[in-house]
């Protein structure tokens, strides 16, 4: 029998909720500027978002730079 483990940061536990009460859903970005970070954003599309969008680092990016 194996077993397994896991360490969730903080960031990771932390609810990301959008405007409409829907929880926000995770994304990577793939721009050269930021190519492989990840963020959250509302899950609807097009003119039915709320318009949330939230970096999932913004503290270790911002303390990076």
């Amino acid at each position: 029998m194996s077993t397994s483990s896991s360490v969730s940061s903080p960031q990771q536990l932390q609810s990301h909720t959008c405007k409409w009460g829907l929880s926000a859903k995770c994304f990577t970005a793939t721009t050269i500027e930021n190519g492989g970070r990840r963020f959250y954003k509302c899950r609807r599309l097009g003119s039915n978002s709320c318009g949330y969008w939230n970096w999932f680092d913004e503290k270790l990016h911002l303390m990076n730079q």
